[in-house]
């Protein structure tokens, strides 16, 4: 029993999750509390229960094992990609770093420090067109409807001219496909000309925003130390005022939250703006060890606890006035962020595997300055090829291999591995898969998932239709 222990899990002394199957069973304190003894040590040994509940619970446990349930057995390790999966070219999303150049330098960003094995710095570097082209051939040779190409930086608009060569070649090559534009940008560079390029080609603009002046610009400076909020909010009003609709529809933002917090105040902020932003992402500030920078004088978990303890008192108090969580937009973007996973978490192999919930390197693409190719923006320093001579087979399937090994070792044991986003950034130390980073990783995801777990589950219970408003499909472009 003691094998399958590790598998099962209770919240609110009333809910048993089996992790090996991505269930929840609602099950009673008195039920559950038979069943954890009973994963926990052998039933002759009992003595918290007289004869007649123990005999009670093991027929409900032998029945409902003999239907599959409360078994809480590891994995049998991890679903290993196709061939066919793993050799496919289909690009979902081509991310073009078209600049490593910034115009600003948030105390969070790690491009922000010197150069280390996991990130660059901010350098003076530009893609060429020579590269540009190089790039425009490979998506157009691996294209599927729908498929993405994302402008990403650096400061993306500092180098405009390669963003308007890109996107007009490639709408010009696919006239009869729907291509997806994107781009992420501190919208402190900007001009007419800019404005009315991303509204003919229908981009989806991603603005780097914080909150309320006060909070964007303790964080997001220029360069030579100034805040950006005036100067991004004059640009973000430009739109609204002569392209309503774009604005409306097409303009999301994505808000770092870093102590000391200022929760209400981002909350008031982001209260006046259109429905569309309230899809938009609000994360965590982390540095390169999945933990806060030593000078903002706590840690990833503390500020965790911090987050969830002021989402426990916002639904308390809007419960309290009768209000709805529409009226919160901070609230929405935490739960969508945290709970969306809660929803529908990843679901086991038919042979009782763990799925491969990683990137199929290939499916999304990073194309750095110099034309190297890593496996997504996020994780510049895991090359996989480039754009000359296309993806490394041989080394990005040796690269999938350490990695599902590495996923077996960790994660087939593991209560929370069906809630769990782990991908190779988490592990990544910038030369190889880093069994300490991966641990704190795991760790920290641990706490997470059982935090709001605990807020999730009941209020599951009591209405059922809570937490529809978190849209699992909803794309976040970043």
């Amino acid at each position: 029993m003691n094998s399958k222990a590790n598998l099962l899990k209770v919240f609110n002394d009333q809910f048993l999750y089996d992790g090996s199957l991505g269930e929840t069973y609602l099950l009673g304190k008195d039920v559950v509390n038979v069943i954890k003894e009973i994963a926990n040590s052998s039933w002759e040994s009992l003595n918290i229960l007289d004869e007649e509940e123990l005999s009670v619970a093991q027929k409900i446990v032998i029945k409902e094992r003999d239907r599959g349930r409360f078994i809480g057995e590891p994995f049998k390790g991890v679903d290993y990609p196709s061939l066919n999966e793993l050799f496919c070219t289909d690009i979902s999303q081509m991310t073009l770093i078209v600049t490593e150049q910034c115009n600003l330098r948030c105390s969070y960003c790690p491009y922000s420090t010197e150069s280390t094995d996991l990130y660059r710095s901010h350098r003076d570097k530009k893609m060429t067109r020579e590269t540009a082209d190089m790039s425009i051939k490979y998506f157009l040779d691996n294209v599927k409807d729908g498929s993405g190409i994302g402008y990403y930086g650096g400061e993306p608009f500092l180098n405009f001219d390669i963003i308007k060569y890109v996107t007009n070649k490639v709408k010009t090559n696919l006239k009869e496909q729907k291509i997806i534009f994107s781009v992420t940008s501190n919208l402190n560079v900007f001009s007419k000309e800019i404005a009315k390029f991303l509204v003919e080609n229908n981009f989806i603009l991603v603005v780097s925003l914080d909150g309320p002046q006060e909070v964007h610009d303790c964080n997001r400076r220029s360069h030579n130390g100034k805040g950006t909020f005036s100067n991004l909010m004059k640009n973000l009003d430009f739109l609204k005022e002569n392209y309503p609709e774009f604005y409306k529809n097409n303009v999301l933002t994505n808000t770092v939250l870093a102590p000391p917090f200022e929760f209400e105040k981002i909350d008031d902020f982001f209260s006046g703006f259109d429905t569309k932003l309230l899809f938009s992402r609000f994360s965590l500030a982390s540095d390169a060890n999945n933990d806060f920078y030593p000078d903002r004088g706590t840690n990833i978990n503390e500020a965790a606890d911090q987050v969830f303890n002021w989402v426990m008192k916002k639904m308390y108090d809007l419960i309290i006035n009768k209000q709805a969580v529409e009226s919160s937009p901070l609230l929405k973007g935490v739960l969508q962020q945290y709970v969306q996973i809660l929803k529908s978490p990843h679901v086991a192999a038919n042979d009782k595997k763990l799925p491969f919930k990683s990137c199929i390197p290939g499916s999304k693409l990073a194309v750095n300055v110099d034309g190297s190719l890593s496996i997504c923006e996020r994780c510049e320093s895991l090359k996989i090829g480039d754009i000359e001579n296309g993806i490394d087979i041989e080394y990005t399937k040796q690269l999938v291999n350490e990695w599902v090994a590495f996923m077996q070792g960790k994660c087939s044991g593991c209560w929370a591995a069906l809630y769990c986003k782990c991908c190779y950034i988490t592990a990544w130390d910038g030369e190889k898969f880093n069994q300490d980073r991966q641990k704190t990783f795991c760790e920290n995801t641990k706490k997470s998932v059982e935090r709001w777990l605990n807020l999730y589950l009941p209020i599951k219970k009591l209405n059922p239709h809570f937490f529809d408003f978190i849209n699992e499909d909803e794309e976040q472009f970043l």
